[in-house]
């Protein structure tokens, strides 16, 4: 089990689809996030360095959606959640 992180509602511009036309105009994607993982420790720390950084999340995902290209959503999603998928987060 474990506990939420979630970031809602990111906002990027990405080019994904699988229609021609979806890759070269390109559209606005909106990005939730959520984390399982454990943060006793960090409650207990009140010490950032014993939970993950949220901006981190936000660099990772934005970096995803507007620099790389998928047809399929599923694609993205699962290339979002391998980049932060780490010990310590149980899932994405």
């Amino acid at each position: 089990m474990g506990d939420k992180i979630l970031l809602q509602n990111m906002m990027f511009y990405g080019f994904h689809g699988v229609y021609e036309h979806e890759r070269e105009l390109g559209q606005r994607f909106y990005v939730d996030v959520e984390l399982t993982m454990d943060v006793l420790k960090a409650a207990k720390t009140d010490d950032v360095s014993d939970t993950i950084d949220y901006l981190n999340i936000y660099d990772h995902t934005k970096s995803v959606v507007e620099n790389k290209k998928f047809n399929l959503l599923e694609a993205l999603a699962g290339h979002i959640a391998d980049g932060l998928l780490k010990p310590g987060i149980n899932q994405v």
